[in-house]
């Protein structure tokens, strides 16, 4: 195990949405992104030291990759069906269409 300090912001949405809602955030969402002002106000900030657990994430990110994998093999095989069922139905509409001499 591993003692990390984070630092946690904590912000109050104010905007047209959720309004009233308090986050914590590794991050200030209370900062203007360009030119648009942000919908939230920063209520204060806190460093906070949380113990770690140093563990082997392998088996967790084999997983997720695998999951994705057979996901987008679902997907796409989706896909393909259709192709096969648009083109199955194109070559018997040429089949079935009357020879002119």
């Amino acid at each position: 195990m591993a003692v990390q300090t984070f630092t946690l912001y904590i912000c109050k949405h104010i905007g047209e949405f959720s309004r009233g809602r308090v986050s914590v955030n590794d991050f200030d969402m209370s900062k203007s992104i360009g030119n648009r002002p942000s919908d939230y106000v920063l209520l204060g900030k806190i460093e906070q030291e949380i113990d770690v657990p140093e563990i082997d994430t392998t088996p967790l990110q084999v997983q997720a990759i695998e999951d994705a994998i057979q996901s987008e093999r679902a997907e796409s095989q989706v896909r393909v069906n259709i192709l096969l069922d648009r083109l199955s139905k194109l070559k018997a509409i040429g089949h079935d269409a009357p020879v002119n001499a």
